[in-house]
């Protein structure tokens, strides 16, 4: 993308050839020096970068997986200090956290949940029947794997409760569920220079069956990229507001001058200040007690989200196989 700042100029001298095929320089013809080009200076920091791929190489062999994204992202600025991706097919890119989106599940649902908290529809002590973890909707039977007769908001949350969100997302229009993760960044590009950076897929209420509402809920019928989904988790670490991931920090010419530096640059105020702040501390409680236990640190405070949605092949769910997915905030 930046390769005619990288690039330089070419120098050019001019000659002349005799009848023998001999060359000589002519002063007529003039002499132009090469220019060296620019320098472009990327956010990634080496060091977290060197661990981020260490980290994923061993989580990938341990687990077997086809392969895995990390990504670190500053929610102040939108830097992203590292961005490691590996897979097993070596045809893939070497970015495939900006360029292969994936269905995130359980991960999308403190989206949903701050929704309905900023707007005032759903107070975190309100106890929805959550039906002992087995309920049909739309003529679709849904189940949890933390199964209880019914669940405050608060323990929806923690517990990743299915038939909760579900029911608690009721609350929102169609279009005021579209909006919210809309408004998130999701289904649009984030605007990083990288020529295939995926948009995700992310449909309008106009295209929505009976059942979209639900799936959404659950982080269903929607597909983000692991940059879209950590930019997403930054605006609630950022009190609310939506950074621009940023990978290129400074251009500086051959001479070492800058050209230009980046600045941060909000996207939008998704939620308030008081949402976000109550939402990192809902996160923190699922990292204590709920669904991302194995998360939890000795070194920092973590909130965070696990998320697990089937994978599909050929535009149909396979039995068995999940992309697995989590986000952390810390410190």
């Amino acid at each position: 993308t930046l390769d005619s700042l990288l690039r330089g100029t070419p120098g050019r001298v001019g000659a002349v050839r005799d009848v023998d095929g001999h060359a000589a320089r002519s002063p007529q013809l003039g002499r132009v020096e090469p220019r060296e080009g620019s320098a472009v200076v990327l956010t990634i920091r080496l060091g977290l970068q060197d661990i981020a791929e260490r980290a994923l190489a061993d989580a990938v062999e341990r687990s077997g997986a086809s392969g895995g994204d990390i990504v670190v992202l500053d929610p102040q600025s939108g830097d992203l200090l590292a961005l490691a991706s590996r897979r097993r097919d070596t045809l893939a890119t070497t970015a495939t956290a900006l360029t292969e989106p994936i269905e995130p599940g359980s991960t999308l649902k403190p989206f949903v949940a701050a929704a309905l908290l900023d707007r005032g529809r759903v107070p975190l002590d309100r106890t929805f029947p959550t039906h002992n973890g087995v309920f049909t909707f739309a003529g679709r039977t849904v189940k949890d794997v933390h199964r209880a007769a019914s669940m405050t908001f608060t323990e929806v949350i923690q517990q990743s409760s299915n038939i909760g969100m579900i029911l608690a997302a009721e609350a929102l229009t169609p279009q005021e569920h579209y909006e919210a993760l809309r408004d998130f960044g999701f289904g649009v590009t984030t605007g990083i220079p990288f020529p295939s950076e995926a948009p995700g897929t992310f449909r309008s209420p106009a295209r929505w069956s009976k059942q979209s509402k639900a799936s959404l809920s659950m982080g269903y019928e929607i597909m983000v990229t692991p940059v879209q989904l950590a930019a997403a988790y930054g605006a609630i670490a950022n009190d609310g507001v939506l950074m621009q991931p940023q990978l290129i920090k400074e251009i500086r010419s051959a001479d070492g001058q800058v050209l230009r530096r980046a600045t941060p640059r909000p996207v939008r105020r998704v939620i308030s200040s008081g949402t976000a702040s109550t939402m990192r501390r809902l996160l923190r409680t699922v990292v204590d007690s709920g669904t991302g236990s194995r998360a939890d640190l000795a070194t920092y405070g973590v909130g965070g989200k696990s998320g697990t949605a089937q994978r599909t092949v050929n535009g149909r769910y396979v039995q068995g196989e999940y992309n697995a997915n989590f986000v952390g905030l810390f410190p």
